[in-house]
């Protein structure tokens, strides 16, 4: 492989996590040497790094038992899917190669009324609730800018595997349901990704620093990319990192 020389990156980060820092390069691997979060919010925040999977890494079903239908494509393509419906316990199922925990969404109709949200994890033959949620939205919707982030801890035994037909035995599973009926949303884009390190309760003007050595650094896959995590979103949060692509 032929490396290219080493960038640097400084730069504000004004949402929570979204939008990609370091995106891949068509053909091209990053390399990650440092990475810092710089909490600039008027309060203490967690704070995390996420490594953001390929998009063709990751099926997304919509599912109200005992109803799966696989909605990636509509995704990718950037079509509207449902969050969830009007049915208690309806949402998505998001099935991965690599053990996710946390994925992000574009909402594109906004949620309509209240509710409460469940998270829960492959184990091998069913589902588990994780055993820690992060962050999620205490409602889906457009304001400021449609896009929000769940986050979450799955328990040691996540295993590939949930038991409900039509999902794919060898792959790990995440379902997100909404608790009670009579509330919808709708989304048109979708990325799951993996936590690199996380810091809770980070106080104003700390950080977040990770340090990998020249000769191991964190290598991304095609199509991955690099996303912070931000709990309080500010203008004056910052994002600092040394980074290579190989050819």
């Amino acid at each position: 492989m032929r490396a290219k020389p080493i960038q640097q990156l400084n730069t504000g980060y004004s949402g929570s996590g979204y939008s990609p820092v370091i995106s891949f390069q068509q053909g091209s691997q990053i390399q990650l040497y440092a990475m810092r979060l710089i909490n600039g919010a008027a309060s203490a925040s967690d704070l995390a790094v996420m490594q953001s999977l390929a998009e063709d890494a990751v099926t997304v079903y919509t599912y109200t038992a005992p109803t799966l239908a696989d909605v990636t494509a509509d995704l990718i393509a950037g079509n509207n899917v449902a969050l969830f419906n009007a049915t208690a316990g309806s949402g998505i199922i998001i099935e991965t190669q690599k053990k996710i925990q946390a994925f992000m969404v574009n909402v594109s109709v906004n949620q309509s009324g209240a509710n409460t949200f469940a998270i829960q994890y492959s184990n091998g033959s069913g589902f588990s609730n994780v055993l820690q949620v992060v962050s999620v939205p205490t409602t889906f919707n457009g304001a400021p800018t449609g896009k929000h982030i769940v986050f979450f801890s799955p328990g040691v035994d996540f295993a590939t595997g949930c038991g409900i037909t039509g999902t794919d035995t060898t792959q790990y599973q995440i379902k997100f349901s909404a608790v009670s009926g009579g509330t919808t949303c709708s989304i048109n884009q979708l990325k799951a990704a993996i936590s690199v390190s996380y810091s809770p309760n980070v106080a104003q003007n700390s950080s977040l620093e990770l340090i990998f050595s020249e000769q191991y650094p964190l290598l991304l896959e095609g199509g991955e990319s690099i996303v912070p995590f931000f709990e309080q979103p500010s203008n004056d949060n910052k994002v600092i990192a040394f980074y290579q692509y190989q050819d």
